[in-house]
């Protein structure tokens, strides 16, 4: 599946790493607060992320967290940088399908 990304957001500007990690550890964090009522820091998320989503996420997720705490990027995203934004993307999706599926239990 493909998923487009058509927000109308006005990402100039924005390094792809930045925006992409944005999503990664943001969306997690709203995902703890459905499922658990409380409230997660980024890298509490991202930990959170790594226990209840799928292995084929943790390279991003790791990556993402990296970025957070200002080390490289991992060797998957190195060489495809532009394969960031996209697993990015889907990712996003994930969560938020996951999330909808909490809530209506």
């Amino acid at each position: 599946r493909r998923v487009l990304f058509r927000s109308g957001l006005n990402t100039r500007g924005i390094p792809p790493r930045r925006f992409a990690a944005s999503g990664v550890l943001g969306a997690p964090r709203l995902h703890y607060t459905i499922a658990t009522g409380g409230i997660a820091t980024k890298e509490a998320a991202a930990l959170y992320a790594l226990e209840v989503f799928e292995l084929r996420w943790h390279g991003l997720i790791e990556d993402a967290l990296a970025f957070r705490r200002g080390k490289p990027p991992s060797a998957q995203y190195r060489r495809r940088p532009a394969r960031r934004c996209s697993d990015a993307a889907e990712f996003v999706v994930c969560v938020i399908e996951a999330a909808n599926r909490l809530k209506t239990r």
